[in-house]
């Protein structure tokens, strides 16, 4: 008798992002905070809207504390930032952010304000950070592109700059702070969340402390762009519903399958000043190349 296959995640969740200032509406919203989990070999659970982080942040409290094993959260905004620009990635990046932005049970933050305090460290500015509302006056925040060529780094991770080259044109740069596609944003704000989950739970931040899909035990924090898989097949009258739903699907089938390592292995093509680019700063989008063949 051929033994059923044994996942390696008790649970899978992935979480659609925001850094709104105030609470969402009661009824459900897209771009807004959304999250679906599911237990490998089982249907995900209905997709869950959440109104603030705060109320996000208590639901992953009792998630990792209620799987009996190791645990997989996808968040879809970037985990670092571009090599040579000082930030870096993963839990160093996490823990600086936390010294710096403040997070409200309301949502109210000052991640503009935080933005304004890093672009004052680079005289070539303003900049890199870029993007603002109409009504805040912030002479150090531009509210357009500023010349990125001016900064001693690339303006694009190597990532973004891969999935730009594959035709994913859609992906956004994480120094735009606001209007649509503003992971800058969501990465201020969603860095210092998974700061204070690892405080709370401990766990890793991949691929910069994994070993790509090496070490994968607790809790386990992965960056992905659930654009890249086909959400067409989910029933739910909200896109980002029937993103996180699709992803949380798809990873969880690879998990069963005993392929994870198409999701979290180290990406062919990379050269060894890239790869520890990566690994040191930027970090990577789990699933690419391989989830776009």
């Amino acid at each position: 008798m051929t033994r059923p296959p044994t996942p390696h995640f008790r649970r899978i969740v992935i979480v659609d992002f925001s850094a709104a200032a105030s609470p969402g509406p009661r009824k459900q919203k897209a771009d807004q905070l959304w999250l679906a989990h599911v237990i490998p070999g089982e249907e995900p659970a209905a997709a869950e809207y959440f109104r603030t982080r705060h109320d996000l942040e208590n639901h992953l409290d009792a998630l990792i504390a209620t799987t009996p094993g190791p645990m997989m959260i996808g968040w879809d905004f970037p985990f670092g930032y571009p090599a040579g620009s000082g930030l870096g990635g993963g839990q160093q990046a996490a823990a600086t952010l936390a010294r710096m932005i403040t997070d409200a049970p309301d949502n109210r933050n000052n991640r503009f304000d935080v933005a304004c305090q890093i672009n004052l460290q680079w005289p070539e500015g303003p900049g890199p950070f870029w993007a603002r509302p109409a009504n805040l006056q912030m002479p150090d925040l531009p509210p357009r592109r500023p010349d990125q060529s001016v900064f001693p780094f690339a303006p694009w991770r190597i990532v973004e700059q891969q999935l730009k080259a594959s035709g994913m044109h859609s992906i956004q740069s994480v120094w735009k702070l606001y209007t649509t596609g503003s992971v800058g944003s969501q990465a201020l704000m969603g860095l210092p969340l998974i700061h204070r989950l690892l405080q709370n739970h401990g766990g890793r931040v991949w691929p910069f402390d994994t070993g790509w899909d090496r070490h994968l035990d607790g809790v386990v924090h992965v960056e992905c762009w659930p654009s890249m898989i086909d959400f067409s097949a989910e029933d739910h009258p909200i896109r980002d519903a029937r993103q996180v739903l699709a992803t949380a699907r798809a990873m969880a089938l690879s998990d069963m399958e005993n392929r994870l390592s198409d999701w979290l292995g180290v990406p062919h093509g990379l050269g060894d000043a890239e790869l520890k680019a990566v690994t040191d700063e930027e970090g990577w989008v789990a699933g690419f190349p391989a989830m776009l063949s």
